[in-house]
């Protein structure tokens, strides 16, 4: 097999929230997306266990974020307090 010069593989992470194809009950559509190095996975994975073991520390077993759960105050969101 060949060596390949300048050949990086990152790792992308999309999430939307929302409905492009409904306005009416929605008026907002956001979609995210997170591009990592290869290299950088697991400071990015220890930079998320961070956050969630600042603000849920009782939780010892990873869990995801979802932007619609965080927004809408679902599942463990409610224990955040809400900003104006």
């Amino acid at each position: 097999m060949p060596f390949l010069l300048g050949v990086f593989l990152y790792i992308l992470y999309l999430d939307e929230y929302g409905n492009p194809d409904d306005w009416s009950q929605n008026r907002n559509f956001v979609l995210a997306g997170v591009a990592v190095f290869e290299g950088e996975i697991q400071r990015f994975t220890d930079a998320v266990d961070s956050v969630q073991s600042t603000f849920f520390p009782q939780v010892t077993t990873p869990f995801e974020f979802h932007a619609g759960h965080m927004n809408k105050g679902k599942a463990r969101w409610p224990l955040l307090q809400r900003f104006p």
